[in-house]
């Protein structure tokens, strides 16, 4: 077989890698002396034979300039025994480059062997070499070259090669071949290549076995295949990667001690040096011969602190350490790109028929997010003082105020220092532990005991009381990634070992060694849950379970991880059972921390930022910013849980969808982070806000900081300089955090009990969480599947529900809205957070919009449950959303994005209409559209004194007020030249057939209703009706004084209130206006003519101020056929219900979810009322009637049995 080698990373001399190792590519072919046995030859032909057919080398440079200018790679070919070429010796001691291809070649029978057919084959930026074969190929050779475009056809290298030919298709495959690729592009190339050849064997009826390790690279993304077409049986060509911080000659000391494997990443006070230096024999072309004989030693990876720098893909490992590489699985591609930092994302992602689409679109989306984190900017955090003369606000028990003395104080703090505004600054430690050798990757926390663990394959006890190491723990021969403390266990992995230590003894003695199967590659991630269940993963990306009794898995581990973890995987503890990803962070996640009691995950990852997520539900609930650099560590502490509580695992009852909701606990939550910025951060789950900033004494430059642990007394940071850096923490401040902050839960004394979810008040986010969390629960309960999907991350979940996925059965969505408006009217009769039952009505906020609709639809479908005894003759749908009252920000987005939830949907149900009156059931069949706008009036550029300088200038106000007059007459006829264009006839027609004969309306008792002395357009009720249903209306709805541009676009309560108010001239005012447009209308057209109009007036006044129209929002107007089908069916379950048939009416309000989601979905939707017209929704003493309640349930369900039934 053909051997291979790609090398990407820190630059590094070729000779480093092709000639010097002992294990090289070089060595291995020579020692082999053999090809595949091939049965199906002839005679001599089909024995092995020595691998002298060829070699090459590829490289790109490592001039930034030469890379500007010309990104083609060079490649030296020869047809010569590699082990044998003096001018492969003469290049590759000069030659120093991050990204190398070698190949030693074994040519198939009868193929040519020239330096033509030699790989690495170039075309342009890209490098492309093969280790194995396509079967079948001479023939399949014409179709395969039938499939390339003239261009691609233009650059097959060699004709006898298929080799050549599967770089042509790749090249064919590729969007252009002038332009850079992105690693998605690159990737779905690769899998159209595989895909091309398989379907010309397929046609061609061809059985041989096809191996395809293919490797590509463009200079910046790398990908290489492992794959095998043609036989289950058959193993694949081999294939492994290896991965660390440098590859280099092991120093010549170092052979039993295991040393070499230590850091190389060393910290000399400015930075880690990405660069690698060579460490190899001197030599120059003149002394080139014979070198791969006398620099011939041993190599080795070496193993850092900051993420990986070297990635190397080989057909066979060229390290004597069998723990630094990775078998590449079966059909499998690997992703090596680039990241910030000088550090490579490495990502494996399955091929062939078992890649799924949902695999694929996984793989695209970590790419994406891997991508993003390049473009994240990254810096050292600086310490920022007050401006001189202002004070230091001293606000008691808030973020920023001030906190108990000693909590962090260091003798060497220069005074407390402000960042923001916000959070108190710490400079200088109170305490530093030595004895490191190098960069301190781990720290772990238990009462007076620290842990700590370092590149130097070393693990150190410490006594935090009096400062002294205890004891070093030696025998792992790799360094220490992750340590755990569970009770009077210390649990620690490097490489493929886990150590189990006994902390209870005195000698700390090692009591188990777990050792993971070869060509596993590292572990990286540990946890033990609380029946000492140990989970592990790494390099391979399995997760593995192992039960404390036993050295053997539990579970046999789980697969399919991707290698970049940009979004992270959760599955059940003790099953292993895949539950959901979780994403949102650009780059990897370095770095996660679990509050079980709370139900919270905390993730860290290289685009600076912390993101919180709630357990329960799987959404990330916030997203904390302030880090200037890498996350490396998080750590935690729960006070009412004790010292301990930091090391307690994830989801300890083995359930992370958990039922018992803790988001208050989250008040009495802190928990640390320490950056490579330079920072520690104190935060606090009570407000996420940060509390206080770390950092250590002055040095030349900021010290990163690479691990954290946080007890109820110490707080301590590892640093790359092999350091142990440690700051006190005030006991009161975590053992009572209700007395030092306030409760958020404060908000009265009926507040306990009752949730809040107002979308529009960013202080009670948490009871929307929890209004959704009940819906998903209740959701839950009738069995259906839930999900909560945030497009939009400061905006409340859409919850979303799906009962039943059976395709030859209809589908019905049900829309509904958790969120309410305020309630701070002080006309409330009663608690308006309490549900109260006064003569038979059910008095408070949300009981009409829209809570009690929504239960009255989950409860009809849970009564037909129970009713069959079974699955339901329909599947159902089910969509809330939690900013429907805040403008729906993230509604389509989410719909858009999760369209598989709603597959099959024939009808939409929303109940968010009200009847026309008080007795007689309604059926909506259309309502207006509307325009949300602002007309601004911009004058001085300050606010100026009404006594000194009015009467000099064109006031705004002024201008104001007579364009807004000009907007609608003294009828409220709009005066705007087009407005009233393209009103469809005749929509109130249906209305009109019953309501002529109902008492249900009537114009004194709407006049009384509204409160107003008369009414305009009101000769008769068809008259009002269509001024208020079928026709245009402009109302301006509120005037504010200042510009949307000052402050943000916040309103400043004093600005707009304060006692100065009547002798100031604003110099900025802006007008608000509400357009409500009619079926045929187009927004856009209006739009367009409310401008022109504005426009023409204010030119009119000849004012010298501006004017600007600014849309704030737009939502469509919707109609409903009252003959359709299902509409019939609506009305037949009214009747049934109430004995009468229903009022078809129309409403002047807007619902813009109506028409959005009958576009989304392509189904129509069907408006059933369930709440009166006094139910006051919006305004003090909202109501629902229970017998409007009870029986809109019942009608629900007929209409439900009624499309059942069809």
């Amino acid at each position: 077989m053909c051997r291979l080698l790609a090398y990407v990373g820190s630059p590094v001399l070729v000779a480093d890698i092709v000639l010097w190792p002992a294990r090289s590519i070089i060595k291995q072919s020579y020692d082999a002396k053999e090809r595949k046995e091939d049965g199906s030859m002839h005679g001599h032909l089909s024995l092995g034979s020595l691998n002298g057919d060829g070699f090459g080398i590829g490289w790109y440079s490592d001039s930034i300039v030469a890379k500007a200018t010309d990104p083609t790679p060079c490649v030296f070919t020869s047809v010569t025994p590699a082990w044998n070429n003096e001018n492969l010796g003469r290049l590759s001691c000069k030659i120093v480059s991050p990204l190398v291809f070698a190949h030693v070649r074994a040519a198939m029978p009868g193929m040519p062997v020239s330096e033509q057919n030699c790989h690495p084959f170039q075309w342009g930026r890209y490098l492309f070499m093969h280790n194995g074969m396509v079967g079948g190929f001479m023939r399949i050779r014409r179709a395969l070259l039938a499939t390339l475009s003239d261009a691609a056809y233009d650059t097959v290298q060699s004709f006898h090669s298929d080799s050549a030919i599967c770089f042509s298709i790749f090249l064919h495959h590729l969007p252009s071949l002038s332009v850079v690729q992105t690693p998605q592009a690159l990737l779905q190339a690769m899998e159209a290549t595989i895909n091309t050849v398989l379907a010309s064997q397929r046609a061609a009826g061809v059985t041989e076995v096809s191996l395809l390790n293919f490797v590509v690279s463009d200079g910046s993304t790398m990908l290489a295949t492992r794959f095998i077409a043609g036989s289950e049986d058959e193993a694949p060509a081999s294939l492994y990667y290896a991965e660390g911080s440098a590859f280099q000659r092991s120093p010549h000391a170092a052979a039993s001690d295991g040393t070499a494997a230590g850091a190389s990443d060393a910290y000399d006070g400015r930075g880690f040096d990405a660069r690698q230096e060579p460490c190899s024999p001197t030599v120059n072309a003149a002394t080139a011969r014979h070198t791969s004989i006398t620099g011939e030693g041993e190599y080795t990876l070496m193993y850092g602190a900051v993420g990986t720098r070297v990635v190397l893909v080989a057909s066979e490992p060229i390290t004597s350490s069998a723990g630094d590489w990775v078998a590449v699985p079966r059909n499998t591609v690997l992703i090596v790109s680039h990241n910030k930092g000088g550090c490579l994302n490495l990502l494996s992602s399955p091929l062939g028929a078992c890649c799924a689409k949902a695999r694929r679109e996984e793989v695209a989306r970590c790419l994406e997010a891997a991508t993003g984190a390049a473009e994240v900017a990254s810096r050292s955090w600086s310490l920022q003082r007050p401006p001189r003369g202002e004070a230091e606000p001293a606000q008691e028990g808030k973020p920023g105020g001030e906190l108990p003395s000693g909590f962090g104080r260091a003798d060497s703090t220069p005074g407390s220092l402000w960042l923001d505004g916000k959070a108190k600054v710490v400079a200088g430690e109170e305490q530093r532990l030595s004895g490191h050798s190098g960069p301190v990757l781990c720290l772990a926390l238990c009462g007076e005991r620290l842990f700590s663990s370092s590149t130097d394959l070393t693990i150190k006890v410490w006594d935090m009381a009096g400062g002294q190491c205890l004891a070093t723990l030696t025998g792992h021969n790799k360094p220490v990634q992750s340590l755990w403390v569970a009770r009077e266990h210390l649990y620690s992995t490097a490489g493929r070992y886990l150590r189990v230590w006994n902390i209870a003894e005195p000698s700390f003695p090692c009591v188990r060694v777990l050792q993971l199967p070869r060509n596993g590659g590292a572990l990286g991630a540990l946890a033990v849950d609380a029946n000492n269940h140990i989970y592990v993963a790494g390099q391979d990306s399995v997760v593995r379970g192992f039960r404390p009794e036993s050295c053997a898995a539990d579970t046999g581990g789980v697969n399919g991880c991707l290698k970049v973890a940009t979004g992270f995987e959760c599955w059940r503890l003790g099953s292993l059972e895949f539950v959901r990803v979780l994403r949102g962070h650009r780059g990897s996640i370095l770095t996660l921390f679990a509050f079980n009691e709370a139900r919270l995950l905390l993730s860290g990852g290289r685009d600076n930022l912390i993101r919180c997520w709630d357990m329960e539900t799987l959404v990330c609930r916030r997203t904390l910013s302030g880090h200037k650099n890498d996350i490396m560590s998080i750590a935690g502490l729960a006070p009412a849980a004790g010292p301990t509580a930091s090391v307690a695992a994830a989801g300890g009852d083995g359930s992370p969808l958990g039922r018992s909701s803790s988001m208050e606990r989250s008040a009495a939550l802190f928990f640390v982070s320490a950056s490579m910025d330079g920072t520690v951060r104190l935060w606090t789950g009570q407000s996420w806000a940060c509390l206080q900033i770390f950092t250590a004494a002055a040095v030349h430059a900021p010290m990163p900081f690479l691990s954290a642990a946080v007890s109820a007394r110490y707080l301590a940071a590892g640093s790359p300089d092999g350091q142990v850096r440690i700051w006190g923490t005030a006991e009161e401040l975590l053992a009572a955090p209700a007395g030092l902050l306030p409760c958020a839960t404060g908000h009265g004394a009926h507040s306990a009990a009752a949730d809040q979810p107002v979308s529009s008040d960013a202080s009670l986010r948490d009871d929307c969480w929890r209004g959704a969390k009940f819906l998903a629960s209740l959701l839950e309960s009738l069995g259906a599947e839930i999900k909560l999907s945030r497009p939009i991350e400061d905006k409340h979940p859409i919850v979303l529900g799906r009962l039943g996925r059976n395709p030859d059965r209809p589908t019905i969505c049900f829309y509904g809205h958790y969120d309410v408006q305020p309630a701070m009217e002080r006309e409330w009769l009663t608690h308006p957070w309490e549900v109260a039952a006064v003569n038979g009505y059910l008095y408070g906020r949300g009981t009409s919009d829209n809570k009690g609709p929504i239960l009255g639809f989950v409860y009809a479908v849970k009564e037909m449950q129970e009713a069959v005894g079974g699955e339901l003759a329909f599947n159902v749908a089910f969509v809330f959303e939690g900013e429907e009252e805040n403008g729906s920000k993230g509604f389509k987005e989410a719909v858009q994005t999760n369209l598989h939830w709603f597959e099959g949907t024939q009808l939409i149900v929303i109940s968010n209409t009200l009847w026309v009156g008080e007795q007689v059931p309604c059926l909506t069949y259309g309502m207006r559209g509307m325009i949300s706008a602002s007309i601004e009036v911009k004058g001085p550029q300050r606010d100026l004194h009404s006594g000194n300088e009015g009467g000099v200038f064109n006031e705004p106000l002024n201008d104001l007020t007579k364009v807004l007059a000009s907007l609608v007459d003294g009828s409220n006829r709009i005066c705007i030249p087009g407005f009233l264009d393209r009103v469809r006839p005749n929509t109130l027609a249906p209305a009109l057939a019953r309501l002529d004969n109902s008492a249900e309306f009537s114009l004194s008792g709407y006049r009384d209703a509204l409160g107003v002395p008369q009414l305009v357009r009101a000769a008769s009720t068809s008259e009002l009706l269509r001024a208020r249903w079928c026709e245009p209306a402009l109302s301006v709805v509120d005037v504010r004084l200042g510009s949307d541009d000052d402050n943000g676009g916040e309103i400043d309560p004093f600005y707009r209130f304060g006692p100065t108010r009547f002798s100031v001239i604003p110099h900025a005012v802006v007008g608000n206006v509400s357009v409500r447009f009619v079926p045929d209308q187009d927004a856009e057209e209006l739009i367009t003519a409310l401008r022109q109009h504005v426009d023409t007036v204010f030119a009119g006044l000849g004012s010298s101020n501006t004017v600007t129209v600014r849309v704030k929002s737009v939502g469509d107007w919707w109609e409903a056929d009252p003959e359709s089908r299902l509409f019939k069916m609506a009305e037949r379950a009214v009747a049934r219900e109430w004995g009468r048939a229903p009022l078809f009416v129309r409403e002047g309000g807007t619902m813009p979810v109506a028409s959005a989601l009958e576009k989304m979905l392509g189904a129509p939707a069907l408006l059933v009322p369930l709440g009166q017209a006094s139910d006051a929704c919006h305004l003090a003493n909202e109501r629902i009637s229970r017998t409007n309640l009870v029986r809109g349930k019942n009608v629900i369900r007929n209409l439900l049995e009624e499309i059942a039934a069809v």
